[in-house]
């Protein structure tokens, strides 16, 4: 069979999957036959661009379950969700304060939308990741740019951080805006007191959660959660039915119903979350690939994540291969300094023992880095950026060396976890090239460059 694509997916399913989708390929966490549930809009199966029957009362126990006023089931991804929650509360003319580590999503719902945006530091790490942004910088970007519409912020970061959502709801209220949390990894959250109290229960008013990342479902199943007080609900429905395909996914759509149903009936999370920390104290005394949580303070922590520092001389990329080759893991992310595990309720308990084994065996056999571990805490926000004019201005082709001290007109974005590290409109830096070149060193795929060239906007007097 000549079936290029589907001859090379067959080859990558080999390994142990320590990355999503959540269901780790394992059946026995999935009803049978999945084929008979792909239906269409018939007599009885309701429209989820208009749900009076079967999917609302679905979405209304997605909405009990998570603590929102109203639930909607995303086809189409986080991604779907996140696009809905912008176009759904800002407008053209509009300012959105953003984080700096918020997924492409965001800026592609910013140039649909034609708002412009402010971006806030966040906390960084000479590991090569954001931490999660302090409500100190949210309150003095409000205090700065008072017409600010809505705030967004990512919890848990990719890394598994999650950011003070009470306190910096709290504070978006005081200043009577509306708070929207990408919470894409933080799905399983409710399911389990051992995990970090959802964002929509500590007062965000939007919230988006991709199921397929870290529950037992496929990839693009998600949900998006809305509280009404502040939110125009109608405006965010027909938001997102403008971004949702026409002809959703039955079988999606029945999978989030059914999971939802399954994990609250059975306390199937208490031996997932007992084996969880298990395996944590096991790796507590790692010198060389280091938890990130024995490193990093003052945050909430995702449990079911693991990201480990790469504290040693060895390059990280080699530790990972080791992991895949010899053991056979296939992690979620592999970066400069650190790499990622992701788990969910479907693991093999026993493989998940298999990898506390690898990483202590290879643990013994690397040789501790002498290299000083910082956080770095800006307190910056940049100047109002409107990404729409990013997306139609004129561009040019620049060499990666004469990029420094022009405007980047795309965004240039790590794969995984497309979390950009130039924005659009913004200035790229010398340190922006050297940080390109490590990650492209490491392996790294960069979204946004093509060969050695950066795109750049053409500069015509004064960018507006």
């Amino acid at each position: 069979m000549d079936a290029p694509l589907f001859k090379k997916i067959t080859e990558l399913t080999n390994k142990y999957p320590l990355h999503m989708p959540g269901h780790k390929r394992r059946a026995a966490f999935l009803p049978p036959d999945l084929l008979s549930l792909d239906i269409t809009e018939i007599e009885g199966s309701d429209n989820l661009h208009a749900p009076k029957g079967a999917i609302m009362q679905a979405q209304r126990k997605l909405a009990q379950l998570y603590g929102a006023d109203e639930s909607i089931i995303c086809v189409n991804g986080g991604s779907s969700g996140i696009l809905a929650a912008v176009l759904g509360t800002c407008k053209e003319g509009d300012t959105l304060l953003a984080v700096r580590n918020a997924h492409k999503s965001l800026q592609n719902a910013l140039i649909l939308s034609g708002a412009g945006a402010v971006y806030a530091d966040t906390p960084v790490s000479s590991f090569g990741f954001a931490l999660p942004v302090t409500a100190d910088i949210i309150e003095k970007a409000l205090l700065s740019y008072p017409e600010i519409k809505a705030v967004f912020i990512v919890s848990p970061t990719y890394e598994g951080f999650c950011a003070d959502v009470r306190r910096i709801a709290d504070i978006v209220h005081k200043y009577n805006k509306i708070l929207i949390v990408d919470e894409t990894h933080g799905a399983h959250f409710p399911f389990d007191p051992n995990f970090p109290e959802n964002a929509i229960r500590q007062g965000a008013d939007i919230s988006i959660e991709s199921w397929h990342k870290t529950l037992p479902l496929p990839n693009q199943c998600a949900v998006l959660n809305v509280n009404t007080k502040r939110v125009d609900i109608e405006r965010i429905r027909q938001a997102f039915s403008m971004v949702t395909t026409t002809s959703p996914s039955y079988i999606f759509m029945g999978l989030t119903d059914y999971v939802r149903a399954y994990y609250e009936e059975n306390d199937i999370f208490a031996a997932y979350t007992k084996r969880l920390k298990e395996i944590k104290a096991r790796l507590k005394g790692l010198e060389k690939l280091v938890p990130a949580e024995n490193i990093i303070n003052g945050c909430d922590y995702d449990i079911s994540k693991f990201t480990f520092v790469n504290n040693s001389s060895e390059s990280t990329e080699k530790i990972t291969g080791i992991l895949k080759g010899k053991y056979g893991f296939e992690l979620e992310m592999c970066a400069v300094r650190h790499f990622i595990a992701m788990t969910s309720p479907a693991d093999d308990p026993d493989m998940l023992d298999k990898f506390a084994d690898a990483l202590i065996e290879t643990d013994k056999t690397l040789e501790k880095s002498k290299t000083e571990e910082k956080i770095l805490l800006p307190e910056g926000f940049s100047d109002r950026v409107v990404q729409r004019q990013m997306f139609y201005a004129d561009k040019e082709k620049v060499p990666l060396e004469k990029a420094v001290g022009r405007i980047s007109a795309d965004f240039i974005t790590p794969f995984p976890p497309d979390i950009p590290l130039v924005l659009a409109g913004e200035i790229i830096t010398k340190r922006h090239i050297e940080e390109i070149k490590k990650l492209r060193n490491n392996g790294t795929e960069i979204l946004g460059l093509t060969e050695n060239f950066l795109v750049a906007r053409i500069m015509k007097g004064e960018l507006k």
